[in-house]
Parts: C-alpha cells; structure tokens; sequence
C-alpha cells in the first residue's frame, strides 16, 4: 500500500494505491482465429480466445469458481505443453471462462510467454501496416 499525494493548482489530491489489487503480472493477448489455440484433456478440447503465461480465457460454455481444469495447451506450431492445472476464477461473458494456471512447469510458462509476445509483435505489424494503408 502506498499514499501518493499531489497539489496542483490549490487542489489536493491523494490516492491510495493498493499493489495487492494489481494480479495481473503477465501480458494477454486474443489468440489468432486463423492459428487457434486449444486446451485439451483426455475427455474434451476447448478453444482458447485470449492468454498469458499466467492464465487463459476459453470457451469452456458453464462457469463454476473454482473448478479445476487439467489438460496441455497446444499452441500452433509448437509442441504441447506438459500437463497443466487451470482454475476457473471467473465468467468473462460470452460462455468464456477465466482461468489462472495453478500447476504448470516454468518451462512451460516461458513457451507460452514467447507465444504471446509473438503474438503481440504479429498485431503491431498489423496495426503498422494498417497506418501506412491509410496514409
């Protein structure tokens, strides 16, 4: 927790910033429709519409909080990950389940991250190219 103050123009101002509110450590991205993502177990495969090496959002169609999902990501182009246990922590909307990764190897976690920092280098390009188009 921290107090952040500031005075400006006769008017006070102060904030308090709570870091503990802040839980999102990893970058997400909308995975690509025309390169889906799935996470799959042995009984289904759901396909995943955004991640970050720190959880996923997937088209699981009913949420309960707390249900455990283990299975391995199959990233496009990639091999699949080791087993991996997701927690459902919230309903996104549109039959989309938020999940954060509770078991997952380190390894893995790095794979998925390349993933979505390529991800994010592909959309820039897009939105540059898009500008020079428009220019």
């Amino acid at each position: 927790m921290a107090k952040v103050g500031s005075k400006n123009k006769g008017v006070d101002i102060q904030l308090e910033l709570d870091y503990q509110e802040d839980r999102r450590k990893y970058f997400r991205i909308s995975t690509d429709p025309k390169k889906p993502v799935f996470f799959a177990d042995e009984s289904a495969k759901y396909l995943v519409a955004e991640i970050s090496a720190g959880g996923m959002a997937f088209e699981a169609g009913s949420f309960t909080r707390g249900k455990k999902y283990q299975g391995r990501l199959f990233l496009p182009d990639r091999t699949p990950t080791n087993w991996i246990t997701a927690v459902a922590v919230r309903s996104v909307g549109g039959g989309l389940v938020g999940a954060e990764f509770k078991a997952i190897l380190e390894d893995d976690r790095e794979i998925i991250h390349t993933y979505v920092h390529q991800r994010q280098k592909e959309e820039l390009k897009k939105a540059k190219q898009k500008d020079l188009e428009q220019a």
